[in-house]
């Protein structure tokens, strides 16, 4: 599943507008570089596609319709165009990749009658596992970060899929036993080091069993990103990171590792500058 299209109207930090997130092709890209000044709903605009997804298909009680209500406003519209692949089409029965979800925020129930979303794309986003084939919407906010306390997040699958799209600091928690995990999983284990080698080099499993506290904040990043990618099999996926570029400096290497967290995804990315990851073959940038 991809994202082809996004249109807002009265969303609070978010200017209105209708956005494409389609390539030179017309398809959906591959890359969306969402970029602005500061304060310019870079951010606010990655986390309307994950309030329209916990609307369509609830994980978790996150979802505040009214803050995202334009000040002075009543109530906000957003209308998404969603992109399916063949396999999802012929899982679902669809003749044509795009399904349309209209969501009116905030509106008075006894005034506006709610509009069901597209059952085909419910099902989709409410089956979960970590297989390769069960879409996720993946979000790495820009306060990521490793050393949290609170406690470990299990990693079975129904533990884990209210963290897909949560800000939670402790949503991370889990890394350390995930990693404890792969000392019995060779194949697991071997794939887990090869993505984390992507994005930086010199890691290893050997490295991160002997101990997390002396990761650089680059390192940290390259592993939670790993670490995430490996254990719920992002692939099929919409896949947003807040500043990419926020620890790990170098831009080539960051776009091979993102690109390489599974197959077929798409990526959401912010950044102040419209020329980020300029290399990659199928890009749009949104310009706030």
């Amino acid at each position: 599943m991809k994202v082809l299209a996004l249109q807002a109207i009265g969303v609070e930090g978010v200017p209105d507008g209708s956005y494409a997130f389609a390539d030179a092709s017309g398809g959906p890209a591959e890359v969306v570089v969402v970029a602005g000044r500061p304060a310019s709903g870079k951010t606010r605009l990655l986390e309307l596609l994950l309030l329209v997804r916990e609307l369509i298909a609830p994980t978790n009680d996150e979802a505040d319709e009214e803050a995202w209500v334009r000040l002075g406003g009543s109530s906000a519209r957003v209308i998404v165009t969603f992109w399916l692949e063949e396999h999802e089409r012929k899982k679902l029965g669809y003749a044509t990749p795009t399904v349309v979800v209209e969501l009116v925020l905030g509106a008075d129930p006894e005034l506006v009658a709610p509009v069901e979303p597209d059952p085909g794309l419910v099902f989709l986003l409410e089956s979960y596992d970590h297989t390769p084939d069960t879409i996720k919407l993946e979000y790495f906010a820009e306060s990521r970060r490793l050393d949290v306390g609170g406690g470990s997040i299990a990693l079975e699958a129904q533990s884990q899929k209210p963290y897909r799209t949560s800000k939670d600091p402790r949503k991370f928690s889990f890394i350390p036993d995930y990693l404890r995990s792969l000392q019995s999983e060779r194949e697991a284990a071997e794939r887990f080091e090869r993505l984390l080698r992507v994005f930086s080099p010199a890691l290893s499993l050997d490295r991160l069993r002997a101990g997390l506290e002396s990761l650089s904040s680059s390192e940290r990043d390259a592993l939670l990103l790993s670490a995430t990618s490996s254990l719920v099999s992002l692939s099929h996926s919409v896949v947003l990171v807040d500043r990419p570029d926020l620890y790990i400096r170098d831009e080539a290497r960051m776009l091979r590792g993102l690109l390489s967290l599974g197959r077929s995804n798409q990526l959401f990315v912010t950044s102040y500058s419209s020329q980020l990851f300029r290399a990659a073959e199928s890009r749009c940038v949104i310009d706030l």
